[in-house]
Formats: C-alpha cells, structure tokens, sequence
C-alpha cells in the first residue's frame, strides 16, 4: 500500500478512490501518478488530498444543515407552506432559494424563523 493510499484511507472512511486516478489539473497528471512519481508530487498529492477531503466534508456538512431545516419545515403548524418559501427563488436572497443560503447555524436559525411566520 503505498503512502498516499494510506493517507487516504486514514482521512475517508470509504472506498472511493476514483479521485485517486482522475486527472487533477493542479498536479498535472492523477494524484496517484504524481504520488509514484517523486516525493515532491507525494506531497502535492497529499495536499490534493487535504483539498479533496475538505471538499466532501463542506459538502457532507451543507447536505446535514439542508437536512436539518427540512426536518424543521415538516414539523411547522402548515408544513405543506415551509417547501414552497424554502425552494422558491427569492429577491432578499438575490434569487436564490433559501434552502441554498442555509450553510450554518446562524442561518439555519433565521430561515427557520422565516419559515414559522410564513408556514406557522
């Protein structure tokens, strides 16, 4: 097993190794090519790597908030109005939807505010 696939299963707790063998731009060739290649392209991999895993924690994270706010939604007095406002574009969100703008708690908090005066 060599020194990045080590890496990698230390910071995933899966088996996606996809990443791993697709080319990467910043590297110029796949993370696990460049790792095999020489030390210095071990350590860029490796900081690919931090970067990758970053990636999918944000994401993992922003997916539990939208989570959070739908199980919110679904326990106002008129649950049937929460997806309406949360999926609606809205002009105080530039357009957006606001179930988007829900990236913490600070904003999990506000929208769920608007969401028991508008469903509530």
């Amino acid at each position: 097993m060599s020194s990045l696939e080590r890496d990698v299963r230390m910071s995933q707790n899966r088996e996606d190794w996809s990443w791993t063998d697709a080319f990467d731009a910043a590297l110029g060739q796949s993370p696990r090519t460049a790792a095999a290649a020489s030390y210095d392209g071990l350590d860029r991999s490796r900081t690919a790597l931090r970067l990758h895993a970053h990636v999918i924690e944000r994401k993992s994270a922003l997916a539990r908030m939208r989570d959070k706010l739908l199980t919110a939604a679904a326990q106002t007095r008129r649950p049937e109005h929460a997806p309406v406002f949360l999926t609606t574009p809205h002009p105080e969100w530039r357009g957006r939807h606001p179930i988007d703008s829900c990236v913490d708690e600070r904003s999990f908090e506000y929208l769920k505010k608007r969401m028991a005066k508008i469903a509530g």
